[in-house]
Parts: structure tokens; C-alpha cells; sequence
């Protein structure tokens, strides 16, 4: 380019500098008073605002797309809330007939209050599945939980069938919802540095 201006008239590469500054200006809204009527007719012809409903159509296009991110996660947190909340009940009012399957004794205090902590647990882990920034509570309770019980309860295969798909069943929702969570917000994370 300075090649180009080397070979023109002083006063005429003087003139394109100064068009080209006006130009420049004009493109980024800071056209001078004096500006050349053809320079701000050709700087705004192809500039369209676009209306208002055009902003909102995007915007919540942006918002469903994180609310679907994020879905996979809420699933995982429903089932493993369910269960968690189901084990509760169960040792609450099925606390004796537990016992008896497992053949071990039978303390109504201590069953009443696991049970109790597997409902507000089992809570907890819904409150993530129902809204989407109560997730990391949901997986910070519900997945070293669930992957706890399925270690302890992995044993119940030869002694209680239905006590080990449950446990086994809690520690696979559980490391589905801590999974599906680091996916979401590390993929959540790259979306933001692009923005």
C-alpha cells in the first residue's frame, strides 16, 4: 500500500488518507460534521438495526440451549433424588422387615433416623433436578452418597436381591449425575470464554 501512495501526488495520497479517516470514522459512528454526504450515504446503506423482537428470539434461543445442557444432569439428579428419597421411606415404615431379610437385629431409633437423613438427602438431590442452580448441591450430597451405598451394599447379591439393585442402582445414578455434571459445566465453561 505505501508503495501505492509513493507513486501518487503528495497532495493526492494526502486526500485518500484523509478519505480513508473519514471513512473509518464514519463506520464507527464518529463522522465529523463536514463529513461527504456520499461517504455516510455508502457507511449506513447496508447497516440494518435489527428490530427488537430479532435481540429476544436470540437471547432465548441462548437460554434453551443452556437449559438443555443441562437436562441430562436434572435426569440423573431425579433418579438418584427418587431413590434416595424411596430408601428413606422404606427404612422408615419397612425399617423391621428390612432387618429380618438382612438377619440382622432390629433398632427402630437408629433405622427412624438413617431413614430421615435418606429423605433429606434424597430432597437435596430433587432440589438440583428441579432447578438447575441447585445442582452443584445436588451432586456435592448425591454422588459421594450414592456411590457410598453402592460400595457398602454391593454385598446384599447373595443375601438380599432386591436391597443390592437398589444400592447398585443409587451408585449408578450417582456417578451419572457427577459424569453428566462435569460434562455440562466444563463444556458450559468454554461456551462462556467464547462469548
Amino acid at each position: 500500500m505505501t508503495d501505492d501512495l509513493d507513486r501518487l501526488d503528495p497532495e493526492d495520497a494526502r486526500a485518500a488518507e484523509l478519505l480513508d479517516a473519514e471513512i473509518t470514522a464514519a463506520l464507527h459512528g464518529h463522522a465529523e460534521p463536514g463529513t461527504d454526504p456520499t461517504v455516510l450515504w455508502l457507511a449506513t446503506a447496508m447497516r440494518v438495526s435489527p428490530p427488537e423482537s430479532t435481540f429476544r428470539k436470540v437471547a432465548d434461543q441462548v437460554s434453551a440451549a443452556r437449559r438443555r445442557r443441562w437436562l441430562p444432569v436434572q435426569m440423573a439428579a431425579a433418579a438418584l433424588g427418587l431413590l434416595l428419597f424411596w430408601h428413606g421411606l422404606s427404612n422408615v415404615f419397612m425399617g423391621e422387615w428390612l432387618a429380618s431379610q438382612l438377619g440382622e437385629p432390629y433398632n427402630p431409633h437408629v433405622v427412624f433416623e438413617g431413614g430421615i437423613a435418606f429423605v433429606a438427602a434424597g430432597l437435596a438431590v430433587l432440589a438440583g433436578a428441579y432447578r438447575a442452580r441447585w445442582l452443584p448441591v445436588a451432586v456435592a450430597i448425591g454422588a459421594p452418597f450414592g456411590i457410598l451405598l453402592a460400595a457398602n451394599g454391593a454385598h446384599e447379591v447373595t443375601e438380599f436381591a432386591l436391597g443390592a439393585v437398589l444400592h447398585l442402582a443409587e451408585g449408578a445414578f450417582a456417578i451419572a449425575l457427577l459424569v453428566t455434571w462435569w460434562l455440562a459445566w466444563r463444556y458450559g465453561r468454554r461456551d462462556r470464554r467464547e462469548e
